[in-house]
């Protein structure tokens, strides 16, 4: 609700129940509408922060789709795993070649 519609309604009610019985609760009204307003600032930014959060949300959306058509997509092959694979031994004569240098 709205601070002009807060105030028609404490007007309404000054009207009821006369200056008197009205300055006995126009503490309370001042509370209320006080915290009326607060909430309506509270969700106002929440609403900006939550638009924000909506639109980076789509700018990293672009950003993955984008990185994702660069990767390459090869065949489907088996996923071998590394505890299950034996260790290759390694052989000095595969290393060196025939003049005894190291082969890179």
């Amino acid at each position: 609700m709205d601070d002009n519609k807060l105030l028609e309604i404490s007007d309404s009610m000054k009207e009821k129940l006369g200056e008197e019985g009205f300055a006995k609760i126009s503490d309370s009204i001042g509370e209320l509408i006080t915290g009326n307003t607060l909430n309506l600032e509270a969700i106002k930014k929440q609403e900006e922060q939550i638009s924000k959060l909506k639109e980076t949300n789509q700018q990293l959306i672009m950003a993955n789709g984008n990185l994702l058509k660069q990767v390459p997509m090869g065949k489907d092959e088996p996923v071998q795993n590394d505890v299950d694979a034996k260790p290759q031994k390694i052989n000095l004569q595969d290393a060196f070649d025939k003049n005894g240098n190291f082969i890179h």
